[in-house]
């Protein structure tokens, strides 16, 4: 669902000098919390206000300034694991940096829940092309390719991640602690990227509250009977508000997976592509899914084992906002 109440702290006038003045090292943060931050740090301050528009740094800047908690399930990584995969987000910013971080620490997770299975890290070197962990267990070496799934939804949130952000500057008062709703004009996030953050720096300038921009909407919820939409902006805009029941009958599950990771450029097509080239091949799928109000994980499961016959072992993990979370492997 598209609406988020707005978070309510404010930052100092000198926030940014206060960031830039933070000694990471004498810090109580562990040794590779401390690696993560100074890639943060270094991000903050050659974005400035705009790095307001990235959840990770908003965590970090809100730990430095207001001593909130930090990256607590990420405090024993290792250091040469982080630092390969921080450097892929070298020119990087706006939502394209949101992005390949956020996929950056489902590797991160992918290499925890492996090391719980008795694996350890095998090399730290990321080539171009190569697999993203390569591990050894029992004398042997294994090539693990990971694969980050996010629905519509998760898109939306990182919308409201940079709202959220922007909140936090004292000129941004006027949407904090309300409840705002967004309606996307447009199917693909990304494909309009540079536009909708436009819009966003618009609707933050005009501080409208109903803002009908040419790409999204984005309103106090108590200002909806506002809106001027025609008949098929307001249907897509209601159906998006209907909770699905597609993820609880085998049927509809099977389907939606067929369409979400089957096919040109789809997450286990191009696993099997790249299955073909390494010795000790694991995918690894991790899949979250926020927009359905109820699912079914066996249900889920059994899908994809009567969808799937690989040639190597795939790794599912499953996260749902209200369920939790759901690992079950396909074996080759």
């Amino acid at each position: 669902m598209s609406m988020r109440k707005i978070q309510s702290k404010l930052l100092p006038n000198d926030w940014l000098k206060r960031v830039k003045d933070f000694d990471i090292d004498k810090s109580s943060l562990s040794d590779s919390q401390k690696t993560i931050s100074k890639y943060i740090k270094g991000y903050i301050i050659t974005e400035k206000e705009n790095s307001l528009s990235d959840s990770l740094s908003v965590v970090f800047i809100k730990y430095v300034i207001f001593n909130n908690d930090f990256l607590l399930n990420y405090n024993d990584l290792p250091i040469n694991l982080i630092e390969n995969a921080m450097n892929e987000l070298n020119g990087m910013s706006g939502l394209e940096f949101s992005k390949k971080l956020h996929s950056i620490f489902i590797e991160f997770m992918t290499y925890q829940k492996f090391y719980e299975f008795g694996y350890v890290i095998n090399t730290f070197n990321r080539d171009n092309g190569s697999c993203d962990l390569v591990m050894n267990k029992n004398n042997e070496t294994f090539n693990i390719e990971v694969k980050f799934k996010e629905n519509d939804d998760i898109s939306i949130s990182r919308l409201f991640d940079i709202i959220d952000g922007f909140s936090l500057l004292n000129k941004n008062g006027f949407v904090r602690d309300l409840f705002l709703e967004i309606n996307l004009k447009v199917e693909n996030i990304n494909k309009y990227k540079t536009e909708i953050i436009a819009e966003i720096r618009d609707f933050f300038q005009l501080q409208y509250d109903v803002y009908n921009g040419n790409y999204l909407q984005i309103f106090n919820s108590k200002k909806r009977n506002q809106l001027n939409r025609d008949i098929h902006t307001n249907s897509l805009y209601i159906s998006k508000f209907i909770i699905s029941d597609e993820l609880e009958d085998l049927i509809h599950a099977k389907r939606m997976i067929k369409k979400l990771f089957i096919g040109k450029d789809r997450h286990i097509t191009n696993l099997i592509k790249k299955s073909s080239e390494y010795q000790n091949f694991i995918g690894c799928l991790s899949w979250a899914i926020p927009f359905h109000n109820s699912v079914d994980f066996k249900i889920i499961e059994l899908a994809f084992r009567e969808l799937l016959d690989l040639d190597f072992d795939l790794h599912i993990f499953i996260s749902h906002m209200v369920d939790g979370e759901y690992h079950f492997i396909l074996k080759k």
